[in-house]
């Protein structure tokens, strides 16, 4: 089972790449923006040095590394394990999260948008969750590390398609309870053609078709996961008073809340469960959508 997700996650990670200039992302190790010059695409940084002291129109996504700014960012700075310091006078007109590393921010330093900055150490929060969550330390850390990583997933799924997820949430509220019952059916199916493929790959033919399966369902159970946890994240912090719109902190208050309904015996799972129907429903629902779409042009 785990080897199975792991290969949909790298299937999955290889699409995205695939998709990344087509978005309108400039991918880079090292992204250097001179104090007069200005950027008009997302910026993706994996495990590379930035340094920003122009402007940069759309957001910052780093992956490890580090970052300076001193200019102008338009839109959000996104981090995950990167070191990111704000030099006097820097200005972020969207939100500021970072999950791990380090942050440094000087004096006068302008954020627009939401802050967050989630301080984590692998180490620590092996041994402090083992208590809370489990009687195994290792299944209480994978269970945590879990958490992060579907995070992680369903917040670059929105910084990638944000247009998709906003017109999948719309399908979602107009048709809550309905995406349950499509998401059923959608995993009958799934199971249904998997055994098909299983059986037809005797003759070499199922191979293929085992592959595109796989790489749709991947492509169907993200967007859904991501979807329900944007909308009930927002949600929540409504009704918790918070006036902002932050993205980020909406999906990361959905995960952790899926997180440790894991834990809860009988009704966590129950819930967890009709969710993920949801998910797979919304999914399925929207992706259809735009087969038909594109059939009707």
């Amino acid at each position: 089972m785990i080897m199975r997700r792991s290969v949909m996650i790298c299937l999955g990670l290889i699409l995205v790449t695939a998709w990344l200039p087509a978005q309108g992302f400039r991918l880079h190790r090292d992204v250097s923006i001179a104090e007069r010059e200005t950027v008009s695409k997302n910026v993706l940084a994996w495990k590379g040095n930035v340094v920003i002291q122009g402007t940069l129109e759309e957001s910052l996504f780093l992956i490890g590394g580090s970052a300076r700014i001193s200019g102008i960012v338009k839109k959000d700075v996104i981090g995950f394990s990167a070191d990111i310091e704000l030099e006097p006078g820097s200005v972020i007109l969207g939100e500021l999260l970072l999950i791990g590393g380090k942050l440094n921010r000087g004096e006068g330093v302008r954020v627009e948008g939401g802050h967050l900055h989630f301080r984590y150490d692998l180490k620590r929060l092996r041994s402090s969750l083992h208590p809370i969550f489990s009687e195994s330390r290792s299944l209480g850390f994978f269970r945590a590390a879990k958490i992060i990583v579907w995070f992680i997933i369903t917040l670059l799924t929105f910084v990638l398609f944000p247009r998709v997820v906003m017109h999948a949430e719309g399908i979602l509220a107009a048709r809550t309870w309905r995406m349950g019952i499509t998401g059923l059916g959608a995993l009958v199916v799934f199971i249904t053609a998997t055994l098909l493929c299983l059986f037809l790959s005797f003759i070499l033919i199922g191979i293929p078709l085992l592959f595109l399966l796989i790489l749709a369902w991947f492509a169907v159970l993200v967007l859904g996961r991501t979807v329900v946890f944007f909308a009930i994240g927002r949600r929540m912090m409504q009704h918790a008073g918070y006036t902002g719109s932050s993205v980020p902190l909406a999906l990361l208050t959905a995960t952790v809340v899926f997180g440790l309904l894991s834990f809860v015996p009988v009704a966590g799972t129950i819930v967890l469960l009709l969710l993920n129907l949801v998910e797979i429903g919304t999914g399925t629902a929207y992706l259809m959508r735009r087969l038909r779409r594109h059939a009707a042009a």
